[in-house]
């Protein structure tokens, strides 16, 4: 998840020494594009593409 600030999160859940932030999950409902200012609902509605895994992944033959 973009936007993950693992020091603020420790901080901010009084984590000690031998713990770590190592993911977050968002939960909810999704919301409606609708009610998104344009610049957002533009984002939002955008078609998405990501990197094949050959590109983010290595491995051995």
């Amino acid at each position: 998840m973009g936007g993950l600030h693992a020091g603020a999160i420790a901080a901010a859940r009084k984590l000690t020494d031998d713990q770590a932030v190592v993911s977050v999950t968002a939960i909810g409902v999704l919301g409606k594009p609708s009610d998104l200012t344009p610049e957002l609902r533009e984002r939002e509605i955008a078609p998405r593409s990501r990197k094949p895994l050959a590109e983010l992944l290595l491995t051995s033959d």
